[in-house]
Formats: structure tokens, sequence, C-alpha cells
């Protein structure tokens, strides 16, 4: 999966490694289906979670 297409959802709920807090799925629709099974989540592309770094 090219992490410049994939769409991620992140929150406080998801455990990831290095507390990354962030799933990725490969298309919009699979990440918003995931996302309504949690609470607090946010959807992002690679660009919003590069520009969260800095």
């Amino acid at each position: 999966m090219d992490v410049r297409q994939a769409v991620y959802v992140t929150g406080e709920v998801i455990r990831s490694p290095m507390m990354g807090n962030t799933a990725a799925f490969s298309d919009t629709e699979s990440a918003r289906a995931a996302q309504t099974q949690l609470v607090n989540t946010k959807l992002r592309t690679w660009h919003e979670l590069l520009h969260d770094l800095h």
C-alpha cells in the first residue's frame, strides 16, 4: 500500500506501535467502516499526518 494513497484513522483508542495511535486503510470506505466502531477518531491523509509532526 502506498502511504500517500492510504487513508488513516487516528485516535487515542487505537493502540499501534510507538504510540502512533494510527491505523492505515487502503481506501476511504474501509477507513470509515472502522471509524464507526471507534469513538473520538479522525480520518487523515498522509500529508495531514506529516503536517501534525511538525
